[in-house]
């Protein structure tokens, strides 16, 4: 509901749940809505209690395993759990999820939040594509070198 340019909500039939305070707020998504008040954001829940403080510049739901709340202050990116509990400091230059994780990038570095809610940085991963790599390169040459000398021993008995 809107009264004098305040956002506030209504039940179903009707009642003020949560006063027109806000100067904008989403519909609520998962029993979370986000929240603008005086040029900062935060997340409230159905009852009007903050979960996610009002003082980031932007807010914005990303659903991955489950529902997340990435915040922006000072052009950083962090992300907020739906209980309010911080999962990712606010320092990434960008949050965004990728195949259902959350992922992030930071001084052109790109990673990912494991499932422990620990970071795991790409280049962690290239270092295993690497030994991989090297071992399968290391393979193939000793599959030829032996295909060589399978060659020659064959072409040197058909010589006798």
């Amino acid at each position: 509901m809107t009264l004098n340019t305040k956002k506030g909500f209504i039940n179903p039939e009707g009642i003020e749940v949560i006063p027109p305070v806000y100067d904008r707020a989403s519909d609520f998504f998962q029993c979370l809505a986000l929240v603008r008040l005086n040029d900062k954001w935060g997340v409230i829940d159905t009852l009007g209690r903050m979960v996610v403080p009002v003082k980031y510049e932007e807010t914005r739901f990303i659903l991955g395993d489950d529902l997340f709340i990435s915040v922006m202050q000072n052009s950083k990116w962090g992300v907020v759990n739906r209980k309010g509990i911080t999962v990712l400091d606010v320092k990434y230059d960008s949050i965004y999820i990728d195949h259902f994780k959350i992922a992030f990038k930071l001084n052109g570095r790109q990673g990912h939040l494991n499932k422990e809610g620990k970071e795991v940085w790409n280049e962690d991963n290239r270092n295993a594509k690497v030994i991989v790599l090297s071992i399968l390169f290391v393979s193939l040459l000793v599959i030829s070198l032996s295909i060589i000398a399978i060659k020659r021993k064959k072409s040197t008995i058909s010589h006798t």
